[in-house]
């Protein structure tokens, strides 16, 4: 894992400075060596290594090819790199990485060669033969890659502050913010929160031809088209495969030189996850955030794993302290107190010397896990257990009809609604901002995060399986339950109803919080200013939920994440 910065510029030798200050803010993604270079007078590579695969300093980056073609920049894991090594059988290599067998791969096939990958990846190639620049990004977006574009240069970089730092000037994007507010949507869009600040879109390349700075986008991987119909596959037959793929996609997420931990929860998810690892000897230990009066300390004894599992104890006091800087680490708005409390876990991976994590995101999505689509009333709802609030007496009207929201073209797929909603959450309403959170408080400690249960195969088998066989006895995700239950022979664990995220976030941001939160929000505050919000019908509501029980605190945390964000990126 690592942070990867290109930049082409006409007068890139009168600002080696700039560059230099830019590329070194991607240092926390790869402490491990750093190195810079110059393609030509106008274009420069930068690479910061996080060393797993390969420790040794000659698998560093950027990385050239044995004729001198072909240089790489890469962020992420190709995990089976060495079953392409043997099935192609390259000679003279000079590394054991991954890194050589993706260079020595695009040498031969070029873009057709990102088919055969599995893994997560953003990575570049300049071809210096054709003037040719290629930057790619996974099939579901697990590592990410943004860009700027302007008339006399261009960015790419694995975060948005070097570029933030390298233009000195921008602005707000007023559609994300509305997204947000008003649809209560983020990063389902390749914009971000800052205007003209654009992502890689999953599952696309960009090329770039650098003498004629012609642009072209390709889309070279689409799930709808992978999807199959297994209606004559009976229950036992779907299963048994289920359980192979999880098998063998966990199996490969454990491809690591260095030492591996794993993010767990009392779920069903992260109970799959340690079942199918407590045998494997490169995972070490199991790390959860426990809350107080929310603790599911019971559901992980129940796993016969606590002896093995850090528990990181977190409080309101200590949440509230880092949010400012959480805000920063995650450059655009995030989605609760859970982000910053990964921020503690992973300081105490970082301590144990651990420095690839496995973690439980994406089988909800794939196989309809969330209570919300078990109801056609809340099945399309933005929240997971189907809760909604009308955000919109709070927001300016002006600002409502004046600025117009990001849109995205939802798949309909399936004749099944909750079937198209689960796979819209995938890839558009929910996985990508997770993943988003996830990289960036991850790599803010040096830790690579890896998710197995969005390994492409799994995915296109999950979407493909009839969807009778995933909702039973009003319990969805139902085979990946079933399958539990076959390893632990612990119903109660296997088949409860989904619970919700475990966080004191409301209890605290009507009590112990509120005095602080007030004070943010209404003294001397950026988007009181902002003629975003009805200001005075904010602070009237606010007045009335003091000590009160809420069920649903989003719409306050969006008041808070946009007024440091303000803070921290627009003063």
């Amino acid at each position: 894992m690592c942070g990867i910065f290109s930049i082409f510029d006409r007068d890139l030798k009168n600002k080696k400075k700039l560059l230099d200050i830019s590329f070194n803010l991607l240092q926390h993604r790869g402490p491990d060596s750093k190195n810079q270079m110059l393609i030509n007078d106008n274009l420069a590579f930068g690479h910061h290594r996080l060393s797993v695969i390969d420790l040794d300093d000659r698998s560093s980056q950027p990385m050239r090819s044995l004729n001198g073609r072909y240089t790489i920049i890469f962020n992420g894991e190709i995990y089976n790199f060495k079953e392409l090594k043997k099935k192609i059988d390259f000679h003279n290599l000079k590394t054991e990485s991954d890194t050589e067998v993706l260079l020595m791969l695009w040498e031969k096939y070029g873009p057709s060669s990102l088919d055969m990958l599995k893994g997560m990846f953003a990575f570049i190639i300049f071809d210096e033969l054709k003037d040719d620049m290629y930057i790619c990004r996974d099939r579901f977006g697990i590592k990410p890659i943004y860009y700027f574009k302007s008339e006399n240069f261009f960015i790419f970089s694995s975060e948005i502050k070097p570029i933030l730092s390298y233009l000195k000037y921008y602005k707000p994007n007023l559609k994300a913010i509305k997204s947000y507010l008003v649809d209560y949507l983020y990063d389902h869009t390749n914009e971000t929160f800052f205007d003209n600040i654009l992502k890689v879109e999953q599952g696309s390349f960009i090329k770039i031809n650098i003498k004629s700075q012609e642009w072209k986008i390709k889309k070279w991987y689409d799930l709808s088209s992978k999807i199959k119909n297994f209606n004559r596959i009976n229950y036992i037959e779907c299963k048994t495969e289920l359980k192979k793929l999880i098998e063998k996609s966990i199996s490969e997420h454990l491809v690591s030189d260095t030492k591996i931990g794993l993010n767990i929860s009392g779920g069903v998810d992260s109970s799959i996850l340690s079942t199918f690892t407590q045998n494997k000897s490169k995972v070490e230990k199991y790390f959860h955030q426990n809350y107080p009066h929310t603790s599911e300390k019971e559901w992980i004894r129940e796993l016969g794993v606590i002896d093995r599992t850090k528990f990181i104890n977190l409080s309101g006091n200590k949440i509230f302290s880092i949010i400012e800087e959480i805000t920063h680490s995650q450059e655009e708005p995030f989605g609760g107190i859970m982000v910053c409390g990964f921020d503690y876990l992973y300081k105490v991976v970082k301590k144990n010397n651990i420095k690839v994590m496995i973690d439980g995101n994406g089988l909800d999505e794939l196989l309809c896990g969330y209570s919300k689509y078990l109801d056609l009333d809340t099945v399309n709802s933005k929240t997971i257990d189907g809760t909604n609030f009308d955000n919109k007496k709070f927001i300016s009207k002006k600002f409502i009809e004046n600025i117009d929201s990001l849109r995205f073209a939802t798949k309909k797929v399936f004749n099944d609604k909750s079937r198209n909603a689960s796979l819209n959450d995938l890839l558009f309403s929910k996985i990508p901002r997770t993943l988003r959170f996830n990289d960036k408080i991850s790599m803010k400690s040096s830790i690579e995060l890896r998710v197995p249960f969005l390994d492409h195969e799994l995915v296109e088998f999950s979407f493909s399986i009839p969807n009778k066989y995933l909702i039973k006895n009003n319990l969805g995700k139902y085979p990946a339950r079933d399958i539990l239950y076959d390893k632990i022979k612990n119903r109660d664990l296997c088949f409860n109803q989904k619970r919700s995220i475990q966080s004191p976030q409301n209890h605290w941001i009507t009590s112990e919080w509120y005095n602080k939160i007030y004070n943010m929000l209404f003294h001397s505050s950026y988007i009181a200013d902002s003629k975003l919000f009805n200001i005075d019908e904010i602070q009237e509501y606010f007045i009335k939920i003091k000590n009160k029980k809420i069920d649903n605190s989003f719409h306050i945390w969006q008041w808070i994440n946009l007024e440091l964000w303000f803070r921290k990126f627009m003063h």
